[in-house]
């Protein structure tokens, strides 16, 4: 329903029944009136009388399923279907004018229309781009008396990158990353090594195999994968290109293979069938010989038109040239019609150079099966347990054996013969909301911990892999409900120690930290938690993400590092944190703010509170507090220390950050205000506060603080 309240009183006036894909936006012209649009398949567009609800005028306007609401100036309303943009005289309804707008850009690549607005000097803008990650965003000036698209407006030309990844082997440590430019889609390939970070070489391959750039592909946004071999390193990526096809674009697979002593790459080869897409491929692995396995998956036309059937594909490719070797396919799935749900990539284990997967290519009659390295036939097939193994699927627990699951029950299997050597049935704690695993350790015993969340507090579970079926979880507590909570990430140093890499999340506030945690995995207790990363709440903040790859020594962390840099543009790479502690203490972090009512464009008062106790003085700490709905500004920003120096202050993103050097007993107070500009029932300031990496704190929930902004109910009527 679309509802008039008194503004007085709160009484209803009228009301009127509308569709659940309405739309609305207010005249420009008197008298103020909501105007909306119908966004479905056979779209309106109608003002309604605000003194009664009646419908002055209404309009159609076809099918408007991805129409957008443009703006409303004295006489007018803009709005676009996405194929054109169209002004109508908002006191009749009448058309002025409607114009086409360009759907695919010089390369062929669909372009995507996301806003129009701007009017000022008799013309407004409408901003698009195209899905290709390379293209940036353009700028299409519009007459607004006549509707004709003006020359275009160059924007800031700016390279993006993709999601990469990176592997320790050794020594060394491998970053692989899929860049883009305006005119090509980079892969950028480097080994360094991991004690110092010095590089010992990078490729950067900038020229595609033939069958993709003769068509016209760019880099899927899916990334690239990685694999370390004894003398090579193996990438795997999808390219796309538009098709007018109803999974949006093709898309295909490319392998490489570099020389491991000095990157020179081997041979490159493009897999799959330019007719598929929603193609995924999986990481590489390589046998005893360099010889490359890989497994795709994709949907490709099947039955009648436009239905398309889902694939698996494995491949076996030569180490030395990159022939396809042997090839097995599942054939095609069930027909599909849009929308397509994905379809993972089957993962493998390498054993004594065959490939142990789940058996889904033809003359299947088991859940998993072992596939001879030499020409892919069966080694052995099994199903693992004998009341069925529906939705089948197995990691490694050591060099000969692996763990599998179906249906509530674990079994162990000898990868020699296919042997079910015992089973289990784990019975896993239920969340009253949801659960979620994100990583995995083996440890020595062969036991498997499991870490991710628990109704958004870190979850920790240990397998007994020893057929009895214990299963052993815990909440690491203490946990605070204004906080999600999640453990991503687990490893062991080299002398055993277990620890888990740590996120803790603000739910109202864009406060949020990394946190490195030892963890005893008999009791399920955190011994320490050190704070790694200050997670990013703007452009003008800390933006290096670190994710754990390994512990090379006791005290350095190697990680995979993400920077997201004030363009929000992705950088891959590696790192080497100094994890040592040198201080033990606690932080403390208190927001205060004024409760008066207060309306769009008054000021809130606000004072930040940040005190440390601890054994050593601490150099570096660091602050970030802010809001998630825009605001105006900040004004009237100090800092007054007691028993602190070196205060720094940067509120140039609208947000407080804060650096400084603490003593033991010390704290700094920030006093400021800021504009209110945006008038929201649920707006909170708040954030965190964190020392650097070398203090070990018993707790970082005292880290956050927050505070509701209490403002006026309504501005006017129709706020």
């Amino acid at each position: 329903k679309l509802i008039a309240l008194n503004a007085n009183n709160g009484s209803e006036i009228w009301s009127a029944a509308i569709s659940e894909d309405a739309r609305f936006v207010l005249s420009a012209d008197a008298p103020i009136e909501p105007i909306m649009l119908v966004a479905d398949t056979s779209g309106s567009i109608a003002r309604f009388n605000a003194a009664n609800g009646d419908i002055r005028w209404s309009v159609p306007t076809g099918d408007c399923r991805v129409c957008l609401l443009a703006f409303t100036s004295p006489g007018s309303f803009v709005y676009s279907s996405r194929q054109a943009v169209t002004r109508i005289d908002s006191s009749t309804g009448a058309q002025v004018w409607s114009t086409s707008l360009p759907q695919t850009d010089t390369q062929g690549s669909t372009l995507y229309w996301h806003e129009f607005g701007g009017l000022a000097n008799n013309r407004f803008l409408g901003v698009y781009g195209a899905k290709t990650v390379g293209i940036h965003a353009r700028f299409q000036p519009v007459d607004f008396a006549s509707g004709t698209l003006l020359p275009e407006l160059l924007s800031p030309s700016m390279d993006y990158g993709a999601m990469g990844m990176s592997a320790a082997d050794g020594d060394d440590v491998f970053d692989v990353a899929q860049g883009a430019t305006e005119s090509v889609d980079p892969i950028r390939l480097r080994r360094a090594d991991a004690s110092t970070g010095v590089m010992a070489w990078e490729n950067v391959e900038t020229v595609l195999p033939a069958p993709l750039a003769d068509l016209g592909y760019r880099q899927d946004s899916k990334g690239a994968m990685l694999a370390v071999g004894t003398d090579e390193v193996a990438t795997a990526t999808a390219w796309s290109r538009p098709g007018a096809v109803s999974f949006g674009s093709f898309e295909l697979g490319q392998v490489s293979v570099h020389e491991r002593a000095t990157g020179a790459q081997r041979w490159s080869v493009v897999l799959g069938d330019s007719v598929q897409g929603m193609t995924d491929i999986s990481s590489p692995a390589f046998d005893s010989f360099g010889n490359v396995f890989v497994t795709m998956t994709a949907y490709r036309p099947c039955g009648f038109v436009g239905e398309y059937c889902g694939f698996q594909a494995l491949y076996k490719l030569a180490g030395d040239t990159g022939n396809i070797l042997w090839h097995l396919d599942s054939g095609d799935y069930s027909p599909y019609t849009p929308p397509f749900p994905q379809i993972h990539t089957l993962p493998f284990e390498v054993f004594n150079d065959d490939i142990v997967i789940r058996d889904q290519f033809p003359g299947a009659s088991h859940a998993m099966a072992r596939f001879s390295g030499i020409d892919g036939a069966r080694v052995w097939s099994t199903d693992v347990f004998s009341g069925g193994s529906s939705g089948l699927y197995f990691y490694r627990q050591d060099a000969g054996h692996v763990i599998a699951s179906a249906q509530g029950q674990s079994a162990r299997v000898d990868l020699l013969t296919g042997a079910t050597l015992w089973t289990a049935s784990f019975v896993e704690p239920a969340c009253q909301q949801s659960c979620y695993q994100y990583a995995q350790l083996m440890l020595a015993n062969g036991d498997r911990l499991l870490v991710g969340e628990g109704d958004s507090k870190p979850r920790i579970l240990r397998e007994h892999n020893d057929g009895s079926g214990t299963l052993e979880s815990w909440t690491l507590e203490p946990n605070d409900p204004q906080l999600r909570s999640v453990a991503s990430f687990v490893g062991t140093t080299p002398s055993g120690n277990v620890k888990i890499v740590m996120s803790r999340i603000d739910r109202k506030t864009p406060g949020a930290i990394s946190i490195l945690a030892g963890f005893d995995p008999v009791t399920g207790s955190l011994n320490s938690q050190q704070v790694i990363t200050l997670r990013p709440i703007d452009a003008t903040s800390e933006s290096l993400g670190k994710y754990l790859l390994e512990f090379p020594a006791e005290d350095r962390m190697l990680f995979f590092s993400r920077d997201i840099g004030e363009t929000t543009a992705y950088s891959s790479g590696s790192g080497l944190l100094d994890t040592t502690i040198t201080a033990h203490g606690d932080f403390t972090l208190a927001i205060t703010a004024d409760t008066d009512p207060v309306q769009i464009g008054q000021t809130v008062g606000f004072q930040i509170v940040a005190t440390y106790n601890g054994d050593q003085a601490i150099n570096g700490a660091k602050l970030n507090v802010g809001t998630h709905v825009r605001q105006g500004g900040l004004s009237n920003l100090g800092c007054s220390t007691q028993s602190a120096s070196n205060c720094v202050l940067d509120d140039r993103s609208g947000n407080v950050h804060a650096s400084f050097d603490i003593q033991p007993g010390g704290s700094i107070e920030i006093n400021g205000q800021m504009r209110i500009v945006e008038n929201r029932a649920d707006d909170y300031f708040g954030g965190v506060v964190a020392g650097p990496t070398s203090l070990s704190e018993p707790d970082t929930l005292n880290n956050f603080s927050r505070v509701k902004i209490v403002r006026s109910l309504f501005t006017d009527g129709f706020d």
